[in-house]
């Protein structure tokens, strides 16, 4: 949808039918057009005060908009009126948890209306740094990650926060690894997290494991230049560069 196409859209809403304009106005959403949307949303949830899906419209069109305040109400209200609706609770913690307030308590609510919802548990890990509480927020993760060792966002929110606290930021990607040792994704998970914490001794180890466990693939031979390259080991790093017909710049990037 282009931004004619989308204006177009947004001066056809369905004002007069509350259903249909909420699934024309996800789309709006969808297709990043929340200025076009924000009046329309706004006019229509004054209009139907009682309808939590068109506050979650509002919600989502002013919180695409920057417009964090007007989305934290929108939301707060959506979530007044249909406190089991999983997506409702979690677009509220999220809107206040960017507003700057209190919201490890709004991701407990979402997280036991949608246990499984990965994106929740790092928002409520997320909620518990910025609350003080960042110990408790790993702790919580790494309980978590013991049950599903594959579960890669979970690794990575992890290691950051890990990272902040002076330990070991791959120190949960090292055990699922002991566990999983052919774990494509979690080998670059471990790579990338001991290049971004500048521990290039510990990204040539990981490297080492995962040439073994995987073979010479292109992102292991790209990253192990640009780890050579940091290690000041420039000769080596070219001649892996050469191998991979890739150039510096592309491996610091990273392949993640």
């Amino acid at each position: 949808m282009n931004h004619e196409q989308a204006m177009t859209a947004a001066a056809q809403l369905p004002v007069g039918d509350p259903q249909a304009f909420f699934a024309a106005a996800v789309a709006l959403v969808r297709e990043d057009y929340p200025e076009l949307l924000l009046p329309h949303a706004r006019a229509m949830a004054e209009r139907h005060s009682n309808d939590a899906r068109l506050w979650q419209v509002l919600g989502l069109a002013a919180r695409g908009c920057g417009e964090s305040g007007t989305a934290l109400a929108a939301f707060s209200r959506a979530a007044s009126l249909a406190p089991r609706d999983a997506l409702i609770a979690h677009s509220h913690a999220r809107a206040t948890l960017e507003a700057g307030k209190p919201a490890a308590h709004l991701f407990e609510q979402a997280f036991r209306l949608a246990p499984n919802d990965g994106s929740v548990l790092v928002g409520r890990l997320a909620a518990r740094v910025s609350e003080g509480e960042a110990e408790r927020g790993a702790r919580e993760m790494i309980e978590l990650l013991r049950r599903n060792p594959l579960w890669l966002d979970g690794h990575l929110a992890l290691a950051k926060v890990l990272g902040q606290l002076g330990h070991d930021p791959g120190r949960m990607l090292g055990e699922a690894l002991q566990a999983q040792p052919g774990q494509d994704m979690l080998l670059q998970a471990l790579v990338r997290t001991r290049i971004e914490g500048g521990d290039f001794e510990g990204a040539a180890s990981a490297l080492v494991a995962a040439r073994s466990a995987l073979g010479s693939l292109p992102w292991i031979i790209l990253q192990q230049a640009h780890v050579e390259s940091e290690r000041g080991q420039i000769a080596q790093a070219d001649r892996l560069f050469d191998a991979a017909g890739s150039s510096p710049d592309t491996a610091a990037t990273g392949l993640l």
